[in-house]
């Protein structure tokens, strides 16, 4: 299960509470903090306001915590995104997106002006297949003949290894001959 950035955050957030917590429990217990440190603690929380902030931090730091347990919690995290191929009387036959990903980027590797190749795939609500491609090309790449050449490529070889139309193919070429590889055919 892979967490948003913001939800890392606030994990982190807590973690590093607890242990600063733990770690005064600690010195505590040990003697090692000065009992005047712990009457100058008593002396701030005597004050209404002072009190009131704590209790705003340690509200905020528990709301941090049940949204972390929520977002470790969320249901359909680990679920493989599919593409159906077909439906029968005995179930369904699927194919995951990574698995027509490994489609796409052979067949956009059998052409020879690409030098590299990312790829993402989607599902549409109806069941269509969208495909984005950023290229890399290598340095005498026509981009026009690679941009129609490509899209027909991916579409007849899902199409005939996997049974699948495709809605869509969306290029972006980001790169033309720079650090260009060594191609051996």
């Amino acid at each position: 299960m892979k967490l948003r950035p913001f939800d890392r955050f606030l994990l982190a957030l807590c973690l590093l509470l607890v242990v600063f917590a733990g770690l005064m429990a600690l010195l505590v217990g040990a003697g090692a903090l000065q009992t005047a440190f712990v009457q100058m603690f008593n002396l701030c929380m005597a004050h209404w306001y002072n009190r009131l902030v704590l209790c705003l931090v340690s509200l905020a730091f528990a709301l941090c915590a049940v949204r972390v347990l929520i977002s470790l919690s969320a249901p359909g995290e680990g679920r493989v995104e599919t593409v159906t191929l077909k439906t029968t009387e005995n179930g369904q036959i699927s194919l995951s997106l990574e698995a027509l990903d490994t489609l796409v980027q052979k067949s956009v590797r059998g052409h020879a002006a690409v030098r590299e190749v990312r790829s993402a795939e989607a599902v549409g609500e109806h069941g269509e297949v969208r495909i984005s491609l950023r290229l890399g090309l290598v340095h005498d790449a026509v981009v026009p003949e690679v941009c129609q050449a490509v899209p027909a490529a991916v579409r007849e070889y899902v199409q005939q290894k996997a049974g699948l139309n495709v809605a869509e193919v969306e290029i972006l070429v980001y790169q033309v001959g720079a650090g260009t590889l060594a191609r051996v055919d």
